[in-house]
């Protein structure tokens, strides 16, 4: 977002300097929301609706699929991965009585999230 804020001022700058901008009118609104917006919406997202109601012309440098006044990104989470495996020296490693440790456990469900998320995004 930071890097798609500085495009959009240097590029007004631009337009200016080539006196592209005479007689407009730009209104440039900047939000930290995107990522969780408050309710209601109304509310929180009002000014930038109706700013972009009013407008000729509405960007958006970070718009989400549908052309919302929103972001399309995945956001964050925080959680914690805890596995159990038999303690023993790796050069026993997937024997039957030793298994395949905890970190071949965790490469292994880590696997299953990368095959499960990059099949849906294709």
């Amino acid at each position: 977002m930071k890097a798609g804020d500085i495009v959009m001022l240097y590029a007004l700058k631009a337009l200016d300097s080539a006196g592209l901008l005479k007689d407009r009118r730009i209104v440039v609104m900047l939000t930290g929301d995107e990522e969780n917006a408050g309710r209601p919406l109304e509310i929180s997202r009002g000014d930038m609706v109706a700013a972009a109601k009013n407008a000729d012309l509405a960007l958006s440098f970070e718009a989400a699929a549908g052309n919302r006044a929103t972001v399309g990104r995945r956001g964050s989470s925080n959680w914690a991965l805890e596995v159990t495996g038999q303690t023993g020296h790796s050069a026993g490693i997937f024997r039957n009585d030793a298994g395949a440790g905890a970190i071949f456990e965790t490469a292994r469900i880590l696997d299953q999230f990368y095959e499960s998320l990059h099949k849906k995004r294709i």
